[in-house]
C-alpha cells in the first residue's frame, strides 16, 4: 500500500488497531475523527475516569500524545473539531462523512483504512459512515482494538460489516510490531484503560471491494 489514509475514530484508535500497518508506510496520513477541544471546565466521564480531569486540558494533552505516537511511526496527525461523545450530542453521519469525504478529495491517498466500529457508539458511527467516502481507493477495514478481544461477542457486529460490504479477510500485516508498541507507549494519559497488551497480537484487516 501506498498513499495511505487511515480514519481513527479516537485519539490512539488506529494505532492500537493497525500500528503494523501504520509503521510498514511512511508518510500515512491519521485522521482522527473525534479530536475536538471542548470548552474550558468541561469534565467527561472518561476523563475523570484516567484522572486528566478538565476536559479542554484532556483533549490537548492526548493530540499531543497522538503526534507523538504517529511521529514514532512515520506518520502525520490530521485532529478533526468533532467532540467526543462524552462532551456533547452526536454528531450527524452527514456532517461527519462531509468533513472526510473533503479530507479524500484534497489529498487524493490510494488506500483508505477504517474502523469495523466496534462496541463504543462512536466508533459504530465511524464505521457506518467512513466506508462510503473511500470510492475509488484500495479500501480495508481494521478491527478496533482492544475491543476486538476484550469482547467475544463483537463477533456478530463483524460478521455484520462484512456482510453488508461483501468484504473479505487480509492476511495479517505481519509489521514491525515492536514499532507499534513504542507509539502505543506515548499515549502516557491512556495507559491505564486501553489494555495495551490486547493490541499487540495479529492485525486483522477486511478488504472491502472496489468502488468507482
Amino acid at each position: 500500500m501506498s498513499g495511505l489514509m487511515v480514519f481513527s475514530t479516537h485519539l490512539d484508535d488506529a494505532v492500537l488497531s493497525a500500528g503494523e500497518v501504520i509503521a510498514a508506510h511512511p508518510g500515512a496520513v491519521v485522521v482522527t475523527v473525534f479530536a475536538g477541544l471542548p470548552a474550558t471546565g468541561t469534565r467527561g466521564r472518561y476523563d475523570a475516569a484516567t484522572g486528566l480531569g478538565d476536559g479542554h486540558r484532556a483533549m490537548s494533552s492526548r493530540r499531543d500524545e497522538d503526534t507523538a505516537a504517529l511521529a514514532t511511526l512515520g506518520a502525520y496527525p490530521v485532529h478533526l473539531d468533532f467532540l467526543d461523545r462524552q462532551y456533547r450530542h452526536p454528531s450527524s453521519d452527514e456532517e461527519i462523512a462531509e468533513r472526510l469525504r473533503s479530507l479524500v478529495t484534497a489529498h487524493r491517498p490510494t488506500t483508505v483504512l477504517g474502523p469495523v466500529g466496534l462496541v463504543h457508539p462512536d466508533h459504530r458511527q465511524v464505521g457506518r459512515v467512513w466506508p462510503a467516502v473511500a470510492a475509488g481507493t484500495d479500501t480495508l477495514a481494521y478491527e478496533d482494538m482492544p475491543y476486538r478481544r476484550q469482547f467475544p461477542a463483537t463477533d456478530d457486529a463483524v460478521r455484520a460489516f462484512v456482510a453488508a460490504h461483501g468484504a473479505t479477510a487480509h492476511p495479517p500485516t505481519g509489521g514491525d510490531r515492536a514499532a507499534k508498541e513504542r507509539a502505543i507507549g506515548a499515549y502516557v494519559s491512556q495507559l491505564a484503560t486501553v489494555l495495551p497488551e490486547l493490541c499487540l497480537g495479529p492485525e486483522q484487516l477486511w478488504r472491502l471491494p472496489a468502488r468507482p
